[in-house]
């Protein structure tokens, strides 16, 4: 086992990459980090807003939240520093929920005021698609965290909505990839893929291979183009 030489991250952790010297992907691409232009990222960013901010009330941005750090301050940025109007999405698991992780939810539309609507999985299926992901790659939540992409892309479609925001490029902050392929391209237009894997026939495959019929992967799916 390899740790890496600066945070002491194993090398057992799934798909996580050591550079020749022993450091990980996830320091470096911290440290990688500290050399953007944040300045110019909100300026890119208040220039989306502008283009498609509405002033007839209906939604002007979508966000894909789930309660945490990024949902709340995501939310914040655009309602309240930028103007924008938000329809706020979840895709739902059905754990048993805590108290705090309810409360936190339920508080991004409570306090800035926006409108929550929660996409609940056919509970059967998450079973089915849980234990597969568990004891076949010790990945249980491998269908939810590809629905947590693709749903998003179903509402602003279904509701027409253009401009889809998520939160951290999670594969980058956590080391399973060199490229920040969202830094840039953070702020998605429905219909175009930004999302690689996630929006990608690859998903599909993997679980039509385990036997799951396509009608049952409709959160997977993406909207038709």
């Amino acid at each position: 086992m390899r740790h890496c030489k600066k945070c002491v991250m194993p090398d057992t952790r799934p798909h996580t990459i050591f550079n020749p010297n022993g450091t990980c992907q996830a320091c470096l691409n911290y440290d990688k980090s500290k050399s953007t232009n944040w300045e110019a990222r909100r300026e890119e960013l208040k220039s989306l807003c502008k283009k498609y901010k509405r002033t007839d009330g209906y939604y002007d941005c979508l966000i894909a939240v789930n309660g945490g750090k990024d949902s709340h301050f995501i939310t914040y940025m655009m309602k309240e520093v930028l103007g924008m109007n938000p329809l706020l999405v979840s895709v739902a698991d059905p754990f048993p929920h805590s108290l705090a992780g309810k409360h936190n939810l339920n508080n991004i539309s409570e306090s800035f005021k926006c409108d929550l609507t929660i996409f609940n999985l056919d509970i059967d299926l998450f079973r089915k698609v849980t234990r597969i992901g568990f004891e076949e790659m010790g990945e249980p939540l491998r269908f939810i965290e590809a629905a947590i992409y693709t749903v998003p892309f179903k509402y602003s479609v279904a509701f027409n909505i253009p401009l889809i925001i998520f939160g951290e490029n999670a594969a980058f902050t956590y080391g399973t990839t060199t490229e920040d392929e969202y830094s840039a391209k953070r702020f998605i237009l429905a219909g175009h893929s930004a999302a690689g894997e996630k929006l990608s026939d690859t998903i599909t495959d993997f679980w039509a291979q385990k036997g799951l019929p396509i009608a049952r992967m409709n959160a997977l799916v993406p909207p038709p183009s």
